[in-house]
């Protein structure tokens, strides 16, 4: 019980250390003189010290200190320029255990993780811009209708149309129905939830003829 009890201790002075100082402790930043057990006492308890750092989940977490290096801050309501490596759209790349767009780490370290599928879209339209104040999340349907708003969008045919009823793979599905089964268009327009009129210009192909 005491040495589970302890080996506890030992990762929470990992996680405080990562908490206060912005990036994962190396075996030096652990010595008894900064008032941190000794990577020695870590030894006993773990197979390395490298085991202790992933018990303690501190594999993959971004080097704050490193990351804000990259940023020119001004004005909260300014935009933050990311002057680091950015991507051939302008969108910030920053690697700490693995590559992740600049603008999505500053927002996960002002307001919490990101939940999957999410979007992480700007308000100022600058893909360069990693002021968490400028961030906001969405859906990808919202990031569509968003680059359609601002005009950025060079191609929204189809299914990228945000406004959409029915993706490629179902018009593809749609086109197959009518030409092998004997439903109505009714009952298509029906199972794919889209009025008769729809299916009837998908068959004709006055709709979506693209999508072949």
């Amino acid at each position: 019980m005491i040495k589970s009890m302890y080996k506890e201790f030992l990762l929470s002075e990992l996680n405080r250390f990562y908490d206060t100082n912005g990036f994962i402790p190396r075996r030096k930043d652990m010595l008894v003189k900064n008032n941190y057990p000794s990577v020695y006492t870590y030894r006993y308890y773990f197979e390395s010290f490298g085991d202790a750092i992933r018990y303690a989940g501190l594999i993959g977490k971004p080097n704050i200190v490193k990351f804000w290096k990259y940023v020119d801050k001004k004005g909260i309501s300014d935009c933050w320029q990311w002057n680091g490596t950015k991507d051939k759209d302008g969108y910030g790349r920053f690697f700490s255990g693995k590559h992740t767009k600049s603008h999505r780490l500053s927002y996960s370290l002002q307001y919490g993780d990101i939940s999957e599928g999410m979007c992480v879209l700007h308000k100022c339209d600058n893909p360069s811009c990693v002021n968490p104040n400028h961030l906001f999340l969405g859906t990808h349907k919202d990031n569509s209708i968003d680059m359609v708003n601002k005009g950025r969008n060079p191609d929204i045919r189809g299914e990228n149309n945000p406004y959409a009823k029915l993706t490629n793979e179902q018009i593809k599905e749609i086109r197959k129905l009518g030409e092998s089964t004997d439903l109505s268009q009714q009952k298509i327009a029906d199972k794919y939830g889209v009025c008769q009129r729809h299916i009837s210009r998908i068959l004709c192909n006055e709709s979506r003829s693209s999508d072949l």
